[in-house]
């Protein structure tokens, strides 16, 4: 009986000690999974949350590129526009100091002068002539200005001539041209000739 019982309680007893050792394998197996789990669903959330980020920040980047790209247009538009506006001031003193030395030099025999016109419809214009008054048959140069300037002096559908006297290259009279960018009266650039023959700006 001793070695019966004995045998049937080491028996129960190794069985239930596989039983635990199952138990608790099964459970740290379980355990396990579940840690897995829980990390791979941190590593996708985490994941979402890293591209949600990105993609905010790109978006926030496009934008501010997308401004800079437009203030840096606008820059450069304003400064193309205002190098035409430089440009057509310095060529029309040319023009007005060439008809001086011409009238100075008597040239061709003729006093020249400049003519200005700034018509109502077409675009505005300038003519290096010779002689007394202007006239279409003794025009030595013809300049048009650029479409985006236009003259303000003389005015809409207005005319006005610069004559040089011969030798002397005096102007009968003082006269004011003034150019100013077509959309942007506010930029603009003053030519004087001057009663004692000089052409400033």
């Amino acid at each position: 009986y001793f070695l019966f019982g004995a045998g049937s309680s080491f028996g129960n007893w190794h069985s239930y000690r596989n039983h635990r050792s199952l138990d608790y394998r099964s459970g740290l197996s379980v355990n396990r999974a579940i840690l897995k789990l829980s990390k791979n669903s941190s590593v996708k959330l985490n994941c979402r949350f890293s591209a949600g980020l990105t993609l905010i920040e790109v978006l926030i980047t496009v934008a501010l590129i997308s401004i800079l790209a437009f203030t840096a247009f606008v820059n450069l538009f304003s400064y193309r526009e205002k190098q035409d506006l430089r440009q057509a001031t310095q060529g029309l003193i040319v023009v007005l100091r060439d008809a001086q030395n011409r009238s100075i030099s008597q040239d061709s025999g003729n006093q020249w002068g400049v003519y200005f016109e700034n018509p109502p419809v077409g675009e505005d214009f300038y003519d290096l002539f010779w002689g007394a008054s202007y006239a279409s048959t003794s025009v030595a140069s013809h300049t048009v200005l650029p479409t985006n300037l236009r003259f303000d002096a003389p005015g809409a559908g207005a005319t006005t001539s610069v004559i040089f006297s011969p030798v002397t290259g005096l102007p009968g009279a003082s006269t004011t041209i003034k150019l100013s960018l077509l959309g942007e009266a506010s930029v603009s650039s003053t030519i004087i000739v001057e009663g004692n023959g000089q052409i400033t700006f």
